[in-house]
């Protein structure tokens, strides 16, 4: 602020605030503007205020009551008595922050009071350091998935605009590729999103977002075995899983069927059980089980006795 001396012995201080810290890129930026008599007689004459911005800070509004404003000049006038001790309404002016500002901007206001031949003038300055836009990351939650998975697209974004690194904190579980994630087994998935900021952005903090990767389901398709007898040769068996894993066979009856490689030898008459497993990995869980059962019969047989000849 600034203070100066008139003729008619009537003394003016200028007082030139902002509302607040300043950030690159910010809008609607306030600045006030206070003009007030601090001698012991009236006012009477014009006082005009000009006020001086840098490049980097737009003048957009500029108002106050009873004072008459010309935008384009960036400058307000008035002429109606102000007597001792009392301030005029301010003069509001509203900036906008360009998004290259320098650190520290001084912005300052120039009072002139007139009357008759008289004059004086008076200065106030207002100095700010200009502190980087803070940003914020918007990372929405992932559904959980099965193994087997194919990659897919995240998205994320940050407030300034810029653009958004994928990192995981699980590689065994999940990795990402620019913004495509794959899964690698089961287990939890952090995938972390983060924007490192730049000349006129500070880092933002990052965000990370956990998903379930579950084993998938697999079954098993056991072909029905048809009852057989006894004197059948090996018989083939043949089973499969949904996930391409391969299946085994193994007969809960050797004492009625065995098997090996596919192949089923009968070793009895009874109920020959063929049970079909697939354990899973680490992609998939353990199959249900699957049973086939088959009845292995006794095959009839007749004898043949030639007629006894009786000598004579």
């Amino acid at each position: 602020s600034g203070t100066g001396a008139s003729a008619t012995s009537a003394t003016l201080a200028a007082s030139f605030t902002d509302s607040g810290s300043l950030a690159l890129g910010q809008s609607g930026v306030t600045y006030s503007l206070s003009v007030q008599n601090v001698g012991s007689g009236p006012l009477s004459g014009m006082t005009t205020v000009t006020e001086t911005f840098p490049a980097t800070l737009t003048l957009t509004s500029l108002s106050g009551t009873g004072w008459t404003c010309t935008l384009s000049l960036a400058q307000c006038t008035r002429s109606d008595a102000l007597g001792a001790s009392i301030g005029y309404p301010a003069v509001t002016a509203i900036v906008n922050v360009s998004g290259n500002a320098p650190q520290n901007v001084t912005a300052s206001a120039i009072v002139i009071y007139t009357s008759g031949s008289s004059a004086a003038s008076y200065t106030a300055t207002d100095s700010e350091i200009i502190s980087p836009l803070l940003q914020s990351v918007a990372f929405g939650g992932l559904n959980n998935v099965t193994a087997g998975t194919a990659p897919f697209s995240i998205g994320a974004t940050s407030s300034s605009g810029l653009q958004i690194s994928f990192n995981s904190t699980t590689p065994a579980v999940c990795t990402v590729s620019g913004t495509t994630v794959t899964i690698m087994g089961v287990g939890t998935c952090s995938i972390t999103g983060s924007q490192a900021g730049n000349a006129n952005f500070p880092a933002a903090s990052p965000v990370t977002q956990n998903f379930t990767v579950s084993a998938a389901w697999q079954i098993i398709t056991f072909a029905t075995l048809n009852n057989v007898s006894g004197t059948a040769g090996p018989i083939f068996a043949y089973a499969t899983a949904s996930s391409g894993l391969p299946v085994s066979l193994a007969s809960t009856t050797t004492g009625v069927c065995t098997i090996s490689s596919a192949l089923v030898t009968l070793v009895a008459a009874g109920a020959c059980s063929i049970t079909a497993s697939q354990p899973g990995n680490s992609t998939y869980a353990a199959a249900a089980p699957v049973t086939q059962t088959f009845t292995v019969t006794v095959s009839s047989q007749t004898i043949a006795f030639d007629a006894i000849q009786i000598g004579i």
